[in-house]
């Protein structure tokens, strides 16, 4: 279920990129919220590399600790 909560961020934040835009508002809330998907974008792909790497190589060092 916590998988769901980035995509859903990411893609309520596109909607509010696409809104902002559609109305012609400020640019500085189009910015912001293009900074944030950015952000949240690379941290989620930061956390799951970090997550995958560290499972990877678990098999081989129970191998090696056994």
């Amino acid at each position: 279920m916590e998988i769901l909560v980035v995509p859903a961020v990411l893609i309520c934040l596109l909607y509010l990129i696409y809104q902002s835009t559609h109305d012609k508002k400020s640019p500085v809330i189009t910015l912001l919220c293009i900074a944030l998907f950015v952000g949240l974008t690379a941290l989620a792909a930061c956390f799951y590399a970090a997550v995958r790497t560290s499972y990877l190589g678990h098999p081989e060092w129970a191998v090696e600790r056994a």
